[in-house]
């Protein structure tokens, strides 16, 4: 039993939800142009207590339109 425990690889978690912090580091985007686009509805998140969370999907669509237009 020990060794089946051994021989599994581990599995790499993408999260779903970045913070704020992390997602204007990424973009190059200012808190306030971040946040501004959140209240507009652009950009899909959450709130967790306090916490706002941006979904990692607005990450790879903004990837998307910048690999469209190079």
């Amino acid at each position: 039993m020990a060794n089946s425990l051994q021989t599994q690889k581990p599995q790499t978690v993408t999260p779903q939800f970045l913070p704020i912090k992390t997602v204007c580091q990424l973009t190059s985007l200012s808190r306030s142009t971040l946040f501004r686009h959140i209240k507009s509805g652009k950009i899909a998140h959450v709130k967790v207590g306090t916490r706002v969370l941006v979904s990692a999907s607005f990450l790879e669509e903004l990837k998307e339109k910048s690999e469209v237009k190079a």
